[in-house]
């Protein structure tokens, strides 16, 4: 969860250019680092069983994913940036 000043100014200057952590160049990594470091950055952890992925389809479960784990920040998020990991 980012702080409201980012999404209306952007990022600190020292995080300029981190929009994609698998283009980050070493020392940009580094900056990534100190980013996800801060308390500015939340984050949760859902987990959809198989039998629920066979049920409701993966995209289906995926969003089901999702919303459980935005439920389990607090405060909760004005706005999501979500992204895939793979």
């Amino acid at each position: 969860m980012l702080p409201l000043e980012w999404i209306q100014k952007g990022l600190p200057a020292e995080f300029d250019g981190l929009n994609d952590s698998k283009l980050l160049t070493l020392l940009n990594a580094r900056n990534f680092s100190q980013f996800t470091a801060t308390d500015a950055l939340q984050f949760a952890i859902a987990r959809i069983d198989a039998e629920t992925i066979d049920t409701i389809n993966i995209l289906q479960a995926t969003h089901e994913a999702m919303n459980q784990a935005l439920a389990r920040l607090q405060p909760t998020p004005d706005h999501v940036w979500w992204t895939a990991c793979a």
